[in-house]
């Protein structure tokens, strides 16, 4: 298989995994917000985006400079297995011990304090499986990750639709995903130990003062970026109520649920990134070249939909309670866009080495997101908040792009932008006129209309099209390949 194939492959047994995954929390979503209604969903909300803060810190950024050292050092992946799990079983528990009385401290109790302890609980196991997933990426074997995240959420899945069969009440949901989580870990550590190695935990300072030390760009970006993204929630809490943090929160949480997206396409890219960042600037910038024009082809028709579609979704997922978040989805399906385009770029900027460039830039887009929060949430409540966010994270795409094009490497060609716009702005006129008609019609026809479209502005080629179709071409292995396994 060639090198395109290669990746397109890779990128679509990672769609796989994360697609579960992102089925699974929209679903989670979904049945949080109808059960709880918008009053008590803001509550609820505003307690998991204090989660969310919190679990960067042991989480730590530590992903892509794993997978970037194991790509490098393939031999030393047990060390550095062992180094990431000290590291993050470490900083888990002193984030566990002091968000305890953070939390306390906000008057928090009965039983969102309890569903306090059981998501921190949840989202550690979650980062200790992940852990094992990312030597695995490391490998290029992202099978194990589609295995291991399949298990996990029809588990959780099975579980949730019993406590809610037997309506056992709003605990016994998070703890069902909790004790998924712990089976993930487990399956996890028996992979590991039975394809690659046994699992022994060693300390080697080296490793651990080089994960720290390296990641530690990220994991500020990280932090900063969870608090931007988390941002809203805190200043409408202040400024406005409950109800508004729902309205704000529940397309919100759609709309980065779609972020896997490019993150799953780009995690498949990145070992191919990292090696070109040091053997062919020329290749690498070929490679971010085309990948930047495909993001652009998925991201716009994806902003168009959810704009055109944002009533009908917001009603059919979330009930009549929540039909004035539309606006809301409206906003925010348009950040999708600078979603894609922020993975890519970050990913050619850790490959490079320059990590410390992508926290300032969230450090940038932080600020800016702060600002006009601050200035709009008063006046316009959770429209603002989502106005505020969909232009802080322009602000960071042309921070990014900048420092890229100063490497000598130019993303961005003439021949990129106008056939995309140009078809999502044929599919947008054209599903807008169908809507009226008929909403199924507009829905079906709207990706026949944009493909059709691409073609006739010649924005995919044929080449483009022969790497998806070798792609999806299945081989089962040969009898030599599975016999040498991961060991590769």
């Amino acid at each position: 298989m060639n090198r395109s194939s290669r990746i397109t492959k890779n990128s679509l047994m990672l769609l796989l995994a994360n697609g579960t995954d992102v089925v699974f929390r929209l679903l989670v979503i979904i049945v949080f917000a109808r059960y709880l209604g918008v009053e008590i969903y803001g509550k609820y909300a505003f307690l998991i985006s204090i989660v969310a803060v919190a679990i960067s810190i042991p989480n730590f950024g530590m992903e892509r400079i794993v997978m970037r050292e194991v790509g490098n050092d393939k031999a030393g992946a047990l060390d550095y297995l062992s180094s990431l799990l000290f590291i993050r079983l470490i900083l888990s528990g002193v984030t566990f011990i002091s968000l305890s009385f953070i939390v306390a401290s906000f008057g928090i109790s009965g039983q969102f304090l309890t569903a306090f302890y059981i998501l921190m609980i949840s989202e550690i196991l979650f980062l200790l499986t992940m852990s094992f997933i990312n030597i695995f990426l490391a490998f290029e074997k992202m099978e194990y990750k589609a295995i291991i995240n399949i298990i996990n959420r029809l588990t959780a899945l099975i579980i949730i639709i019993v406590v809610i069969s037997l309506d056992l009440g709003f605990i016994p949901l998070l703890l069902g995903v909790m004790a998924a989580n712990f089976l993930a870990l487990s399956i996890a550590y028996v992979i590991y130990s039975k394809v690659l190695e046994k699992v022994t935990f060693t300390f080697k300072h080296k490793r651990i003062k080089t994960l720290i030390r390296e990641s530690f760009p990220l994991f500020l970006e990280m932090l900063l970026v969870e608090a931007t993204m988390r941002m809203a929630v805190f200043i409408l809490k202040i400024f406005r109520n409950a109800s508004e943090i729902s309205l704000f929160f529940a397309p919100f949480a759609l709309t980065i649920r779609l972020k896997i997206i490019p993150m799953t396409l780009t995690t498949a890219l990145f070992p191919y990134l990292n090696r070109l960042a040091v053997e062919s600037i020329e290749e690498l910038e070929k490679i971010l070249s085309r990948a930047f024009r495909f993001f652009i082809i998925i991201s716009l028709p994806a902003a168009v939909t959810l704009t055109v579609f944002a009533e009908p979704v917001i009603l059919l997922l979330f009930g009549d309670a929540f039909i004035d978040s539309a606006v809301t989805m409206k906003i925010l399906s348009w950040a999708i866009v600078f979603m894609f385009l922020e993975s890519l770029l970050n990913a050619v900027i850790i490959a490079l080495k320059k990590q410390w460039f992508s926290a300032l830039s969230q450090g940038v887009m932080f600020i800016v997101n702060l600002v006009l929060d601050l200035l709009l949430i008063p006046m316009f409540g959770y429209l603002g908040a989502s106005i505020g966010l969909t232009a802080a994270y322009f602000i960071k795409i042309v921070f990014l792009s900048h420092f890229v094009y100063r490497h000598n490497i130019s993303p961005l060609t003439i021949k990129n932008i106008p056939g995309p716009i140009i078809s999502s702005a044929i599919m947008w006129i054209a599903m807008g006129f169908i809507y009226k008609i008929n909403e199924m019609a507009a829905l079906l026809s709207g990706p026949i209309i944009y493909l059709s479209a691409l073609l006739i502005t010649k924005s995919l080629s044929r080449e483009d099209l022969s790497a998806l179709r070798n792609a999806l071409r299945i081989k089962g292995p040969s009898a030599k390949g599975r016999q040498r396994g991961m060991k590769e």
